[in-house]
């Protein structure tokens, strides 16, 4: 698979965010598409992409100045202008595929990581000395 290829080539050590659900997928098939990724070596993790507490954490952060867009992301922001409610206080799905993600993505923030570091750990440098009373590094 070409998206598998490309995202390994970025680094193993990516954890990717999937809504099983999304799209209009069944649990099952979305089930499915997570273990055959996994199966292909990518770190995939299932994530609940909650539509009304999703929505209030987006204007939160957005209102308080935790999150925002460059005016160069031309379509979320066309497509952020478009996201309404109906007449009954439903959210019109049409056209919100950028605001789900949004969502998706402000869910898992907190499962974002940097790419670990490696070190060269030598424990010579963290002995003790007694002579001086204190620690060397």
């Amino acid at each position: 698979m070409v998206h598998v290829a490309a995202i390994k080539e970025l680094g193993e050590w990516i954890l990717g965010l999937i809504e099983a659900t999304a799209n209009g997928r069944q649990q099952i098939d979305g089930d499915h598409l997570i273990q055959t990724h996994r199966g292909l070596g990518l770190r995939l993790q299932s994530i609940e992409n909650p539509l009304e507490s999703g929505i209030l954490n987006v204007w939160e952060r957005t209102s308080t100045g935790r999150l925002k867009a460059f005016a160069s992301l031309k379509k979320y922001l066309q497509e952020h202008g478009l996201y309404r409610r109906d007449a009954r206080g439903l959210i019109v799905k049409d056209r919100d595929n950028l605001q789900d993600a949004l969502r998706c993505l402000l869910n898992g923030v907190c499962r974002m990581c940097t790419q670990p570091v490696k070190r060269n750990y030598n424990p010579e440098l963290y002995v003790r000395s007694y002579d001086e009373r204190s620690w060397m590094v």
